[in-house]
């Protein structure tokens, strides 16, 4: 790779009659702009998955909260592979969440953390597998009624930290979600690493 970034690095310009280079050979771009790098495809790929995963988790809890809006529950899915079963699975519990008139609300500390990302194959036939750890405060409440003192009747606010590995392709230049498997889960509080701050 080397060579084929030097070549013609070490050039030199012909000399003219009066002893000076001879820049009309070369525009003024060529001259003035370096050779530019290709950027690392498995970096390229990493950077993608980090945020494909990040629009996985804001669609998910845009859906959760209103769970009977159709603009939100096809932004969920279309994370999803068309003929993936988690996408299956996943429809029928927001679907579940409507028939029972709940939603949900991100708590104020919860958050997740791309503990691990492995590209098995780059795109355009890309896979990959990212783990993740979410620390979960938020609360599941009765979207239909109030309680007797007017506030929300909360259905559950247990608190969770999960590890969660999620299986990912490449499917018309964009990575979509497979599907993925709980790996761990801990009740009670955060057993996360800490998010990174930025």
């Amino acid at each position: 790779m080397a060579g084929a970034l030097a070549a013609g690095c070490d050039e030199t310009r012909p000399e003219t009659r009066s002893g000076q280079s001879d820049d009309r050979r070369s525009s003024p771009a060529e001259r003035t702009t370096p050779p530019t790098a290709s950027p690392d495809p498995l970096a390229v790929a990493r950077r993608d998955l980090a945020a494909a995963q990040e629009g996985y988790y804001q669609a998910y809890i845009g859906a959760v909260a209103s769970p009977g809006d159709r603009g939100r529950i096809r932004r969920l899915l279309s994370v999803y592979t068309t003929e993936s079963p988690a996408r299956v699975v996943m429809a029928a519990r927001i679907k579940g969440l409507a028939d029972r008139r709940l939603a949900g609300r991100a708590g104020p500390d919860g958050y997740y953390v791309v503990e691990r990302v492995d590209v098995t194959s780059l795109p355009p036939r890309g896979e990959a597998t990212t783990t993740v750890c979410t620390y979960d405060d938020g609360v599941l409440y009765d979207a239909a009624r109030k309680g007797p003192d007017g506030q929300e009747i909360v259905v559950n606010d247990e608190i969770e930290s999960a590890r969660t590995r999620f299986l990912w392709v490449q499917q018309k230049g964009a990575w979509k979600l497979r599907g993925g498997d709980v790996v761990k889960t801990w009740e009670g509080g955060n057993r996360c690493p800490a998010k990174a701050s930025g």
